[in-house]
């Protein structure tokens, strides 16, 4: 973590980077957190990379993202798209590449709006 003190008499800058291990290590451990608080409907939530398809999309999905924040909004629109295709598909609902792609692109341009 690197502060930077440009004046002394004000709040340091703080440069907060993630990367897509640590972006996947926080869902996880969201995801942990509603296992274990839930009753009933989030008992069986998967890890995100079960989700988000495969391990490599998972990966190249979470580079596109820049923290938390971008997390948040792309899986609540994933979770809107999900919902309309789901009734077009047989379950599993695991997201395709063409999800990723639809809903990472509506992220970048609720995120520009923000």
């Amino acid at each position: 973590m690197n502060i930077s003190w440009n004046r002394q008499d004000k709040i340091p800058i703080i440069d907060l980077k993630w990367d897509e291990l640590q972006l996947i290590n926080y869902i996880d451990y969201v995801f942990d957190y509603l296992r274990t608080k839930a009753r009933y409907q989030c008992k069986s939530l998967p890890d995100i990379c079960f989700l988000l398809g495969e391990r490599t999309s998972c990966v190249d999905t979470m580079k596109q993202l820049r923290h938390p924040r971008d997390f948040h909004i792309f899986f609540g629109i994933l979770i809107k798209h999900m919902s309309t295709v789901c009734t077009e598909r047989n379950p599993p609902f695991i997201a395709t590449q063409e999800d990723l792609n639809a809903a990472l692109a509506e992220t970048k341009l609720r995120i520009l709006k923000d």
